[in-house]
């Protein structure tokens, strides 16, 4: 089918070749070349990322396969034409001829015929902790980088439970004013990012943000965002060739009864610790988004309460509280992080790890 192979990565790279042409096979520049203009441009890579956001349905004005004798290549933008991929002279000889063939849209050559792939085999998610949000609530959702990465394009099909949480933006690292471009359709959204300028991140960093809204969020059930398994869920380095292994997290989400006063500042309560494992102390390094009265508590793995850090009221902004762990037994813990003013309780639990 045509529409495997097309994401964000083809569309970097005709973007970038139309900026700095080098020599490729004459096959992929036409492949490249979807508007059917003889050129590489932006133009043909939006195209290109409109293609993949769509799940095909917006279209190219070239055919859907693009074929060109074996061996040709061309370094020049735009095209300087030519002939035919072959010619054969009436009542001429028998031609034997090689020819190289590519889904149009796909100048990453990444669509292989007849294969069987339905999962990416580069880009998979873990889970991170656990954020308790209300109904009726507009809160912020970070997908984290979870190893250090280079990224130049983003190419995402996420599955969403469009019954409980509705999708309204997305915008690049942890910046609103660079949205990104998205789709929604049913359960699954797609996610479209490439640049000449890539970000470099660290573990841990935003990789971008989710703007979303909690509407039915009954039931005491966890709600897990997770990959689609498509195979064009991948991310591409500075170079925009496929980064193998890559790795991204993203927080679970917890129904809470408690009410939120202020649905802006839901979703901006941060919560971490350093070092994580630890041994004899760690930090809690937190940010409130308002002033009101913190708490912050540790609790061993059955839920008992083993030590209560903070329990006062704190200006909004930024805290780092040292934690004298020596007393703790090796083990898992979990570190709960609560914030209330007149109007407002905000609540984040992470995981600790003492040895």
């Amino acid at each position: 089918k045509p529409v495997g192979g097309i994401n964000s990565s083809d569309a970097a790279q005709v973007n970038f070749w139309g900026v700095t042409p080098s020599a490729i096979e004459k096959v992929r520049f036409y492949a490249g070349d979807v508007n059917n203009s003889n050129s590489l441009s932006g133009a043909d890579a939006g195209s290109i990322q409109a293609y993949f956001l769509s799940m095909g349905a917006n279209g190219f004005a070239r055919s859907p396969w693009t074929f060109w004798t074996a061996g040709v290549t061309i370094s020049a933008n735009p095209g300087t034409g030519g002939n035919p991929a072959l010619v054969v002279p009436a009542g001429g000889p028998i031609v034997n001829q090689n020819f190289y063939a590519l889904v149009t849209g796909d100048f990453n050559r990444s669509f292989t015929p007849g294969t069987m792939k339905s999962l990416s085999e580069s880009l998979n998610m873990i889970y991170g902790e656990v954020i308790e949000i209300a109904p009726n609530t507009a809160f912020e959702l970070p997908i984290n980088a979870a190893i250090d990465m280079e990224v130049g394009a983003v190419s995402l099909i996420i599955n969403v439970p469009a019954n409980q949480l509705e999708v309204q933006g997305v915008y690049l690292t942890n910046d609103p004013s660079t949205p990104l471009n998205y789709s929604v359709t049913g359960d699954e959204l797609r996610i479209s990012w490439y640049s000449l300028t890539p970000i470099n991140l660290n573990d841990g960093d935003a990789l971008l943000t989710l703007q979303l809204f909690a509407t039915d969020l009954s039931g005491n059930d966890n709600i897990y965002l997770s990959l689609a398994a498509d195979p064009l869920n991948e991310l591409a380095d500075g170079s925009y060739n496929v980064i193998e292994n890559a790795l991204i997290s993203v927080d679970i989400i917890k129904a809470t009864a408690l009410g939120i006063g202020n649905p802006d500042l839901a979703g901006k309560l941060r919560f971490a610790n350093y070092p994580n494992p630890f041994k004899g102390n760690t930090n809690f390094a937190f940010t409130v988004p308002t002033d009101g009265k913190v708490t912050l508590e540790v609790y061993n793995i059955t839920g008992t309460s083993v030590m209560v850090m903070l329990d006062q009221v704190m200006p909004a902004g930024d805290h780092l509280v040292r934690m004298d762990a020596g007393a703790l037994k090796p083990g898992v813990y979990m570190a709960t992080l609560t914030l209330k003013d007149n109007e407002t309780m905000l609540r984040k639990t992470i995981k600790v790890i003492a040895y």
